[in-house]
């Protein structure tokens, strides 16, 4: 007994001197190198990252998320938890007598979607689900399933958190996949479209599967997939148009119902007075364009969308090529409002195309803007620059199964019917018609009232249909129920028209802007009249910023080369308490659709959101330095640049932060970051020959979908060296990769589960 308590305790001492020794040789080799490059492995939650959502579908590592694509989806399972009541309403909606589908069949079902892809991996979410479409073919009443509304709570498919399932013969099956991939490769906003197979539990609790169509839904996922920042989106508003189909109370061929705008994306707009104020004026311009047409129950008046009418009319062109004219009418219009450019952009909704079934154009006798629709087909056939390749691998990956010679032809088909439709020319100039014309038309409810709203003085006008009589209350409102459809709070109620009557009926232009033209091409917008002085010789431009309003922004398209741009400011100029001023700028500074070659951009002392924004730009910039900065250094969205060097000091949040896009950095140097040294997020990919970041909180965060390669990276004094992790609901994990990495200081790393670090 004796002699086995001494063994253990020589072993008991023994492993304790083990362990001193590697304490001791560890600490001496951080009192050298001063270096943690620990992996926080077993926490995957850190309370340090405020930003951090948990992992996506339980940890999924990177590579296999960038694979989970539309093509690589067994089956999508649906599982409704209130069963007994899921079917209780399909069935008392498949066999009553209505023929439209009725809101009050339309509640929402908390539900679990698993979604099964072929390299083995399941992924389950929760989601709300409620029947959608508004005739009753959205429903098949032999296997009581319907199309459906789907929102998932949690997580994501191919980057989308909202969509439909539309039964194949509600869309005419492989059309809409073929139209809405055109659209897209043309570059409209079209929904990302694909075959699924849906599997879900019948009334008898048997597995049934069926194929559907899976559409997104319009939502800011929408927006930025096609590189804009988020603002108002809007459709027009048909709950007039139904009650009177489902009332038969209007005669279609003596007056029509009203057609009115109605915001989609609700929870933007109400986020904050800038977006309200946006919003209504966006509201505004489309009720003057469908008010002031030749139609206004078929067509709007283009010319109170945006000074780039020829982008509509190639929009409709496309459309009448593919036998999607039903998209043009009014009552189905949707449209993404652009405030950066003032410009409204069409998107693609319900066309019904019979594209791949008729061969002859379905011409619609009520379009009178026929001169500007050839131009627009025209525009299209010169300028087609679609890949064949690109396109069939797209139809494939959508669950279009068809040869690359049947996918050919339908771009020699779409071009054939751009053919004919320039050659169908027939004289017809519109005969547009202003509000008091075409309300005469319109069949209104009694007690019908207009409202107008302007929240800078947050004054109600409450008019009659006709405007003749309107009546001022002052009265603040939340915004929530602004744009909410109709408008009803305390004394107010109606149905929003614009900001105010004045400038619903006239073309009230005001701005505190003025322009100045660096060349043919790119313009400089000044807000607030800051000093701006350009020296053409030296290719010189300096700016001074004095005031909290101020911004300048350069707007391409277009060339700019071999220009210094010197901005300097008062970084204790009031800050917004919104992130983006009134024009959706961010930036002291922003260049905006720029095509860059040898830039030296330098700024100081700068207050805004951004001291630099660069949005939707490409080319190669010499050297960005930014110093003393109020908030974020440098804000890079949307663009595909090569810089030389980054030399930034002094920003109360992040030094550097680059989102959706591709860029290839030479050198990076940060210093005083008080959050991020450098932070890539939304699907970027990030390369850096050498990297150097010196107190920040987090020396490099990489989240969201994006990738990061640096050959040296070095981090001296942050908390956190270095993080990869989950930020948004429509992302998955991340990737960094290092050649050499040095961490120097009493730091660790944060590498969420599924995301991905290696060095070497």
């Amino acid at each position: 007994m004796r002699l086995q308590l001494k063994t253990v305790i020589q072993i008991g001492f023994s492993f304790i001197a083990v362990i001193f020794l590697v304490s001791f040789i560890s600490n001496a080799t951080g009192q050298a190198k001063k270096e943690s490059i620990e992996i926080n492995e077993n926490n995957y939650f850190d309370p340090n990252i405020d930003d951090e959502i948990s992992p996506y579908c339980e940890g999924v590592k990177f590579q296999d998320y960038k694979n989970l694509t539309f093509d690589q989806i067994n089956s999508l399972d649906i599982e409704i938890f209130d069963r007994n009541s899921w079917f209780e309403n399909l069935f008392n909606l498949s066999f009553g007598s209505e023929r439209v589908i009725d809101e009050h069949y339309k509640d929402k079902y908390e539900s679990q979607i698993v979604i099964n892809y072929k390299n083995n991996v399941q992924c389950s979410f929760q989601a709300e689900i409620r029947i959608s479409g508004d005739f009753k073919d959205h429903l098949d009443k032999n296997d009581l399933m319907a199309s459906l509304d789907v929102k998932l709570l949690e997580g994501n498919i191919s980057e989308i958190t909202k969509f439909k399932l539309f039964l194949p013969e509600t869309r005419n099956s492989d059309n809409e996949i073929v139209t809405t991939t055109l659209l897209e490769q043309l570059g409209f906003l079209s929904p990302r479209t694909a075959y699924v197979n849906v599997r879900m539990l019948n009334s008898n609790s048997k597995l049934q599967e069926k194929k559907f169509i899976f559409q997104e839904k319009f939502s800011k996922e929408m927006v930025e997939y096609y590189n804009f920042r988020e603002g108002p989106l809007l459709e027009a508003n048909e709950s007039f148009f139904w009650d009177s189909v489902i009332n038969e109370s209007v005669d279609f061929q003596n007056e029509f119902p009203l057609i009115i705008a109605k915001v989609l994306n609700k929870y933007w707009s109400r986020s904050n007075y800038i977006s309200a104020l946006i919003t209504i004026e966006a509201i505004e311009k489309f009720n003057k364009a469908i008010f002031n047409s030749y139609d206004s129950f078929v067509h709007v008046n283009y010319s109170y969308m945006g000074d780039n009418k020829k982008l509509f009319y190639n929009f409709d062109a496309a459309l009448v090529a593919l036998l999607a004219d039903h998209a043009m009418m009014t009552h189905q219009l949707k449209f993404f409002y652009n405030k950066i450019e003032d410009q409204f952009y069409p998107i693609y909704y319900d066309g019904n195309s019979e594209f791949l079934i008729s061969d002859s154009i379905a011409w619609r006798t009520d379009y009178q803007e026929l001169n500007n629709l050839y131009q627009g087909a025209n525009s299209l056939y010169l300028n087609l620059d679609i890949n064949k390749k690109d396109f069939y691998e797209k139809l494939r990956e959508k669950g279009l199964g068809v040869s690359s010679e049947i996918s050919d032809a339908y771009i020699e088909r779409f071009k054939k019917n751009l053919l004919r439709i320039q050659s169908e020319q027939k004289e017809k100039e519109p005969n547009y018609q202003d509000f008091f014309q075409n309300n005469k038309k319109i069949s209104y409810p009694e007690q019908f009232s207009f409202v107008f709203y302007n929240p800078e003085s947050e004054i109600f006008e409450i008019c009659n249909w006709n405007l003749s009589v309107c009546e001022n209350h002052k009265q603040k409102i939340e915004y929530e129920e602004l744009f909410s459809g109709k408008v009803n709070s305390l004394d107010i109620e109606g149905y929003l028209l614009g900001k105010s009557k004045i400038n619903f009926l006239h073309e009230t232009k005001t701005s505190d802007s003025s322009y100045v033209s660096v060349n043919q091409e790119v313009k400089v917008r000044l807000i607030g009249n800051p000093y701006f002085e350009i020296n053409r010789d030296e290719k010189s431009i300096t700016i001074k910023i004095s005031k909290a309003n101020q911004r300048v922004i350069f707007v391409g398209p277009g060339f700019l080369n071999n220009w210094e741009i010197n901005v300097s400011g008062n970084r204790k100029l009031e800050q917004s308490q919104n992130r983006y001023d009134e024009n959706l700028l961010t930036g002291c500074l922003t260049l905006y659709k720029i095509e860059a070659e040898n830039l030296k951009l330098s700024l100081e002392n700068l207050h805004c959101e951004d001291a630099l924004n660069i949005m939707n730009t490409t080319g190669q910039i010499n050297s960005i330095k930014i110093i003393n900065s109020a908030s974020d250094a440098l804000d890079i969205d949307f663009s595909k640049l090569n810089i030389d060097k980054i030399e930034i000091l002094n920003s109360k949040n992040d030094c550097v932060d680059l989102s959706s896009g591709d860029y290839f950095i030479e050198l990076i140097k940060v210093e005083n970051c008080e959050d991020k040294g450098i932070s890539v997020g939304e699907g970027s990919f990030f390369s850096a020959n050498k990297v150097d970041v010196i107190n920040t909180f987090i020396g490099i965060a990489v989240k969201d979908s994006s990738e990061a390669e640096v050959k040296k990276l070095n981090v001296k004094n942050s908390k956190i060296c270095l993080s990869a992790y989950r930020k948004k609901q429509e992302f998955g994990p991340s990737k960094i990769h290092t050649q050499e990495f040095t961490c120097l200081g009493d730091s660790y790393n944060f590498i969420q589960e599924g995301s991905d670090f290696t060095n070497g």
